[in-house]
C-alpha cells in the first residue's frame, strides 16, 4: 500500500490539516463579506432617503428619485421609522422584492432571509 511509510502518512495528515484550516478560515471570511455587503447597501439606501427628509413635502421629483436610486444601485428603497412612518423611494416601475433580509441581528448566523 501507499501509506505504509511514515513520510506518506505525514504528508497525508499535513494535507488534511491544511485543508481543514483553510475551510475554518474561508467560511467565516465569506460570511463576514456577506454581512459587510448588506451593511454597505443599507447605508447607501439610508443616505438616499435623507433627501426625502430634507424635502418640505416628503416627496421628490421622479427624475431626482431615479438619479438617487441609480447612484445607490437600487430599484427602490424603503426606510421604516420606529414611529411607524415609512420613507420610500421607488423607481417609476418598482419591482416586487425577491428576498427580504433582516439585519437587526448582527450575528452572521441569525441574519437570514425573512419569509414574506
Amino acid at each position: 500500500m501507499l501509506l505504509r511509510s511514515l513520510s506518506a502518512r505525514l504528508l497525508v495528515l499535513t494535507i488534511f490539516f491544511v485543508m481543514v484550516s483553510e475551510v475554518l478560515i474561508f467560511v467565516p471570511s465569506v460570511a463576514r463579506f456577506r454581512m459587510t455587503y448588506f451593511e454597505n447597501r443599507l447605508a447607501a439606501g439610508h443616505i438616499a432617503t435623507v433627501a426625502l427628509e430634507a424635502s418640505a413635502t416628503g416627496e421628490l421629483e421622479q427624475s431626482l428619485t431615479d438619479k438617487l436610486l441609480a447612484q445607490v444601485g437600487a430599484r427602490g428603497v424603503a426606510f421604516h421609522r420606529r414611529d411607524g412612518t415609512v420613507l420610500r423611494l421607488d423607481s417609476s416601475n418598482p419591482p416586487q422584492p425577491e428576498l427580504t433580509i433582516n439585519l437587526t441581528h448582527p450575528d452572521v448566523v441569525r441574519a437570514r432571509p425573512v419569509d414574506q
